[in-house]
């Protein structure tokens, strides 16, 4: 009889898909009976997973044992599979689409531990000895549709742009991943925060969280927005990645709007039953099929978006 225990899910670079899908999954797997998860993130993921499930023990591989170096990095991560390995799980979920976890991933399969989900298409010594050889190619290791393999034959459709199909999910991104990519047709896509429900003491107050130069999806018109909104006697707020989750999510409770660029915060608002307005600079909004949002390819002006700010707020209020 085998004594291995527990699941090991690894869910490590967005913090956002950490509450949007590695949350909704850890309650999927209680549901059915599993009592001991672990999960394996990255950075501020453990954050998340400790307000939303606090009993999941989380394992956190920090950026400073993370280099860029690519040789340096595998070291880093072939030291986290001797552990991994040494735990004995008697499944491991890689819900992970980066290089650097797939890779463990692979190692670990390789190594004969019970690994499902996604991994590199090529076994971990045909990877060093390229390496060695100076044969491996940048774009296998920078391009997902090149390194990309796993158990999921529902993967496949993770690389085509599946938010232009009529099927497309209304519960957007994570329904789509989980259900359609990952196989898990039955989960619920459960990533609330606290008691379920809206608070009685919701304010007119709007949190904006647009990002900062340098973001992939930055909006740049935010001071004017913000002047704007105020000036109609609507309170203010901005967040930002630095502030506790906690925090942020106090503040979302009991605020009547979120604007936000595709980020955690998104998945936050979603958490805590506020509602959001998403704009994408750089993305498709239909990825996240928002309640309220830019129309794809039109960023609004600061006045377009403040008439359309104080226009929803009468309607929510």
């Amino acid at each position: 009889m085998s004594d291995r225990s527990g699941v090991l899910i690894i869910r490590m670079l967005e913090v956002g898909d950490v509450l949007s899908i590695a949350v909704p999954l850890i309650r999927e797997l209680k549901k059915r009976g599993e009592s001991q998860i672990t999960l394996l993130t990255h950075g501020r993921g453990a954050e998340l997973v400790s307000l939303a499930e606090p009993d999941v023990v989380t394992k956190t591989l920090e950026r400073e044992v993370w280099p860029d170096h690519i040789l340096s990095a595998m070291e880093a991560f072939l030291g986290a599979a001797e552990d991994i390995i040494g735990l004995g799980y008697q499944r491991i979920i890689n819900l992970d689409t980066a290089f650097m976890p797939c890779f463990l991933a692979r190692f670990l399969k390789d190594a004969g531990e019970p690994v499902e989900g996604n991994l590199i298409s090529k076994s971990i010594d045909s990877v060093l000895t390229e390496i060695q050889q100076q044969t491996l190619s940048a774009d296998y290791v920078n391009n997902v549709d090149h390194y990309l393999q796993s158990t999921w034959f529902g993967m496949l459709r993770w690389l085509t742009p599946w938010w232009q199909a009529d099927t497309a999910p209304e519960g957007g991104y994570p329904e789509f991943y989980l259900k359609q990519c990952c196989g898990f047709n039955s989960i619920d896509v459960d990533m609330h925060i606290g008691e379920p429900g809206e608070p009685d003491n919701r304010t007119r107050q709007v949190v904006l969280a647009l990002g900062k130069p340098g973001d992939m999806e930055y909006y740049e018109q935010q001071q004017d927005l913000a002047e704007k909104l105020r000036a109609s006697g609507i309170p203010v707020v901005f967040s930002d990645d630095a502030t506790p989750f906690s925090e942020t999510l106090t503040c979302l409770r009991h605020s009547g709007l979120l604007v936000t660029t595709p980020s955690v915060h998104y998945w936050l608002a979603d958490a805590v039953n506020c509602p959001s307005v998403l704009i994408c600079t750089a993305s498709d909004p239909r990825m996240l099929m928002p309640d309220f949002g830019n129309a794809p390819g039109h960023v609004p002006s600061a006045d377009e978006l403040a008439n359309s700010i104080i226009e929803l707020l009468g309607e929510l209020h």
